[in-house]
């Protein structure tokens, strides 16, 4: 049974992906798919899933998938690189009749084009999914999802970069983990499907690797990299019907010496063009980032700066309306252990027991960091009617 990126059973993460030519495309780690299907006797030893991809744009490995079959353990698989349609082969589990498909992009290769450089269709280092082929005999099902949907958006600790660091470097592709991580703990804690949104090196005024533009660039839409998913292909988040919002940028602001101002401009600017392009609907969640960059550290106050004119706290105005479903978080310095600055011993990164080099958390570290995260908004969303 082949099933199309079109078919109504097939679950994909919200405001990551996108439909071009029949074929499902993302460029972030941590997007996924779900399915669910059943079969008329339970599976046998020689059954398999396919999944078929494109990987004819790729000239070197590039990415990894994570997969997990019937709630099992989950396994990883490097994309076969410069085929037009490859076939990732998965076994199925055996004595089961119900069976069930996460597949989901856990990492990429950051250096490489994931926005377009100039020529129509998406990046050369994404992911195209033509297909999944199901054992014959096999009947889809609706999947089993949450009732509510998330948008995280963020830089390589969103991306999860070196939260898998196995105890020397070994690529992006060898110690990159989107899932789980931060993202996924928060959706878990409010019952959410979620869509990660993560760029490495990004900033809400800093370029992320790959050809990224920067987060949000005051009057440039274009180069705005939260309005699209790749360049020129809008991300729709209209469309979603989302009911939170996180976003966790700063860190790179600050490692890159960002002008405190122009980030609290870019972030007022941001909260206002967020609001108009989804509505009055979803929830929005500024967060200061782990480190506390934009928060105690540098550029120091920016996001609350850059929060309170949104909201005219300082400032208010007749006839003016603070938006309550738009929140700040900032977890404080305790979270900033650790986690606000590189460290560095004999030229070499210094890892410690909750990161590989004192910026960026370690899977534990941010499911850890992601139930807090996810505590807290709780209470923020509790405090106003959603």
């Amino acid at each position: 049974m082949l099933v199309l990126p079109g078919a109504p059973e097939l679950f994909f993460s919200p405001c990551n992906w996108a439909c071009q030519a029949g074929v499902a495309v993302t460029a972030n780690p941590g997007a996924y798919a779900k399915l669910e299907w059943t079969t008329s006797t339970e599976a046998r030893s020689e059954d398999e899933i396919c999944i078929e991809v494109d990987s004819s744009s790729m000239d070197r490995p590039c990415l990894s998938l994570l997969y997990t079959i019937d709630g099992g353990t989950p396994g990883i698989v490097e994309v076969p690189h410069g085929q037009e349609t490859a076939c990732i082969v998965l076994p199925v589990p055996v004595a089961r009749v119900k069976h069930s498909l996460m597949l989901a992009l856990q990492n990429s290769v950051q250096q490489l084009d994931r926005w377009g450089e100039g020529a129509e269709g998406p990046p050369r280092c994404s992911l195209r999914l033509r297909a999944i082929k199901l054992p014959q005999g096999s009947t889809l099902a609706k999947p089993t999802l949450r009732p509510y949907r998330v948008a995280a958006f963020g830089d390589s600790i969103t991306e999860g970069v070196s939260a898998a660091y196995p105890g020397r470097h070994r690529g992006d592709l060898g110690q990159n983990a989107a899932l789980p991580g931060w993202v996924s703990t928060v959706a878990e804690c409010l019952d959410a499907e979620f869509g990660c949104i993560g760029f490495g090196r990004q900033g809400w005024r800093v370029q992320g690797n790959g050809g990224v533009p920067n987060f949000h660039t005051v009057g440039v839409e274009a180069e705005s990299s939260w309005r699209w998913l790749w360049r020129g292909k809008s991300r729709e988040l209209d469309q979603v019907h989302l009911d939170v919002i996180i976003i966790l940028h700063g860190t790179n602001d600050g490692l890159t010496g960002g002008d405190t101002e122009a980030v609290a401009h870019s972030v007022t600017s941001f909260l206002a063009c967020l609001r108009e392009a989804v509505g009055h609907g979803p929830s929005i969640v500024l967060c200061v980032p782990f480190g506390g960059f934009g928060g105690s550290k540098a550029p120091k106050g920016a996001l609350a700066d850059g929060y309170s004119r949104y909201q005219r706290i300082d400032a208010p105005a007749d006839g003016f309306d603070a938006d309550e479903r738009c929140h700040l978080l900032d977890l404080g310095a305790g979270m900033a252990n650790g986690l606000s600055e590189f460290r560095i011993l004999n030229g070499r990164y210094a890892p410690t027991d909750d990161s590989c080099d004192g910026i960026h958390p370690t899977v534990q570290c941010q499911q850890q960091l992601g139930e807090i995260m996810g505590a807290e908004i709780r209470r923020l969303l509790a405090s106003t009617s959603h």
